[in-house]
């Protein structure tokens, strides 16, 4: 049998409906959410942990944080699903080894396609182009 995956750890803030599927297929979660965030996090009962950190604090130490979290828990991937720490996101993939360079290509990619999403249906809306 091989290595147990590494667990989904939410960075940042969490909300339903996006972590319920990981849980029911038996991949373990985590969360490290915004001891400043104003949304209303679900309670997470099946989360292996949920920690608080202050995401005004310099990054490094958001950085290091991470760092030991993979190193006491595993870490499969990093997950940030609120658009508010992308920036937090960005630089902790890139300082973290595991996920140098993964997870920004995947925003910007994500970027260009709701950019060209969101230019297809103006073309259409301005031309009438079907």
């Amino acid at each position: 049998m091989g290595k147990p995956a590494g667990l989904v750890l939410y960075l940042g803030a969490v909300r339903r409906g996006e972590f319920e599927s990981l849980l029911a297929r038996g991949i373990p979660c985590a969360a490290l959410l915004d001891a400043n965030t104003k949304l209303k996090v679900p309670a997470l009962p099946g989360f292996r942990f949920v920690e608080t950190f202050d995401f005004t604090r310099p990054k490094a130490e958001l950085v290091a944080r991470i760092k030991q979290i993979r190193a006491a828990h595993g870490l499969g991937c990093l997950l940030n699903v609120i658009e508010h720490y992308v920036e937090h996101f960005a630089v902790a993939t890139n300082q973290t080894p595991a996920f140098l360079g993964v997870n920004l290509q995947g925003q910007i990619s994500a970027f260009a396609l709701h950019f060209r999403d969101f230019h297809d249906e103006t073309e259409v809306a301005k031309h009438g182009i079907e």
